[in-house]
């Protein structure tokens, strides 16, 4: 509770997740997409702050660019890498963009859950940035059939009994 997390991509899965970390009790949340009724629902449904992604302040970025000049030896950095971004980021785009723009977000040794199906083509991501900062990635697709499905009967079962209020997307 109380935590600050940012969701990349406010479709419908990032518009549940929103509403979820807000039942959760996680305190800023930072939502980030390029389309304007996309950051609507995200305040609608929780969002703290929206952003596009142009318009992002620099304080939630951890990047070569934003930590300037740059040792890569263990302690050989004067970027604050560990309150410049954030510790949990989750993306939602699907795309190599989002999914770049997410690993910035990430703060040292934060955490990056992908939930975009990025099942298009490959993708060229920024391993050393990522090591650098010694960040978790999390692939936030379920292959489990069974457990995948208790995991939908508990969100339907949190929609029925009223806990979890999400419906109502405004759409374009």
């Amino acid at each position: 509770p109380g935590d600050p997390i940012a969701v990349v991509g406010c479709g419908y899965m990032g518009l549940g997740m929103i509403s979820l970390f807000k039942l959760c009790g996680y305190g800023k949340i930072i939502a980030i997409d390029k389309r304007p009724e996309a950051l609507e629902n995200a305040r609608k449904f929780g969002a703290t702050e929206c952003y596009f992604p142009e318009d992002i302040p620099t304080k939630y970025i951890l990047n070569w660019e934003t930590m300037g000049q740059v040792d890569l030896s263990r302690d050989g950095t004067n970027a604050d890498l560990f309150n410049t971004g954030l510790p949990d980021v989750m993306e939602f785009t699907g795309t190599e963009e989002g999914l770049r723009l997410a690993g910035d977000l990430v703060c040292a040794h934060g955490r990056l859950g992908i939930g975009g199906y990025h099942n298009d083509s490959l993708r060229t991501i920024d391993y050393k940035l990522w090591n650098f900062k010694a960040m978790t990635t999390i692939n936030c697709h379920e292959r489990r059939i069974m457990y995948e499905a208790g995991l939908c009967q508990r969100c339907l079962d949190m929609l029925s009994s009223g806990q979890w209020n999400f419906t109502g997307v405004t759409k374009p």
